[in-house]
């Protein structure tokens, strides 16, 4: 295997012996997702995110003490207005736009029952 040009890390990818995420991990993450994989399928996804999570191990060893932390890649002026107090909706005219309204505030239908 060669070396790595420059400064960048490179992944070799290594055996299958001491994976960082196991098949059962994968299948549980699958089942949460409501994916249903093959035993292949299953295989390769453990092959593909153990090369990331090898990659993510690999990023845990660059030393960014000295570099600023960063929202966005680009620097960018928040676009945001003057935070700045103003008049509130009056209520009756919020809830007279509503399609029903109860006790001051919006109707809504039920959505789960509740056992008294």
């Amino acid at each position: 295997m060669g070396e790595c040009p420059g400064a960048w890390i490179c992944y070799v990818r290594r055996p299958m012996a001491d994976p960082k995420i196991t098949l059962e991990q994968v299948l549980h993450v699958a089942k949460l997702a409501r994916l249903t994989l093959s035993d292949e399928e299953a295989r390769q996804m453990q092959e593909q995110l153990d090369a990331i999570l090898g990659y993510m191990e690999g990023l845990d060893e660059l030393d960014v003490f000295e570099v600023p932390p960063t929202f966005h890649s680009i620097a960018m002026d928040a676009p945001l207005r003057p935070d700045v107090p103003e008049r509130c909706s009056d209520r009756a005219e919020t809830l007279a736009q509503a399609p029903a309204s109860e006790a001051g505030g919006y109707a809504v239908p039920l959505v789960l029952e509740v056992d008294s």
